[in-house]
């Protein structure tokens, strides 16, 4: 997945104008012209202030993808039940069907996109491709590190910030996905965890992709410049 899902995209403006629908009901409520939009913020109570607040941040949430979207959706959830509740019981300008229905369909969104795959991509950074760190040709040479000795393990293919792209004859590599390994590339050491092992194809040679878990500052900054050169 080279794109963010656009439903993304979408929840975000639907929180957004879920939050502005705040001062526009009051502002058909009360008979409130568009001049006086101070009257309008004036008039606003704390309930009114954290669900717009709320809101807005959610928002931001779908937009980023962020993973706090998991428990931050039942908050939504539960100040808009808490706020329709007294919507009904205290305002003369609410209407009981209308709020009837707003709070059953926004309970129905809520309760379907903690079950939809949505949450699933926001759970599992691995389905975030659009989020992959922008990768630099080098080749670099790269020795694994095993006690006091180093082996040559290849040249890198090419690297990011967060891993790299080792050529490698697969059919003769020991290791395993998952298997974390003490490397040498170019001058950085580190700990990397075998993330793929791959065949040849159109844009890659054989090889192994590899994930950085572990790295000093010293090295960190070698990195920055290795990619930036």
């Amino acid at each position: 997945m080279t794109k963010k899902p656009i439903i993304f995209n979408v929840n975000a403006i639907l929180f957004l104008l879920i939050a502005l629908s705040v001062p526009v009901q009051l502002l058909v409520g009360l008979d409130i012209g568009m001049n006086n939009l101070i009257d309008i913020f004036m008039r606003l109570n704390v309930l009114n202030v954290s669900i717009i607040v709320t809101f807005l941040t959610a928002a931001a949430m779908f937009y980023n993808v962020s993973r706090h979207l998991i428990w931050f959706l039942p908050t939504c959830l539960s100040l808009v039940i808490i706020n329709n509740l007294i919507m009904l019981n205290y305002s003369p300008y609410s209407d009981e069907m209308i709020v009837l229905i707003a709070t059953a369909g926004f309970s129905l969104f809520t309760i379907l996109t903690l079950k939809s795959n949505t949450i699933k991509i926001v759970k599992d950074p691995s389905k975030q491709w659009w989020r992959v760190s922008k990768r630099k040709r080098k080749f670099l040479p790269v020795n694994l590190k095993l006690g006091d000795k180093d082996f040559d393990f290849g040249r890198s293919f090419d690297i990011s910030k967060t891993g790299a792209y080792i050529m490698q004859n697969i059919n003769q590599f020991v290791f395993k996905e998952g298997d974390e390994l003490r490397l040498q590339i170019g001058d950085m050491n580190l700990k990397a965890e075998v993330v793929r092992i791959s065949k040849m194809n159109r844009s890659y040679p054989e090889g192994v992709g590899i994930k950085f878990i572990d790295m000093s500052m010293t090295d960190k900054v070698k990195l920055y410049r290795t990619i930036m050169l």
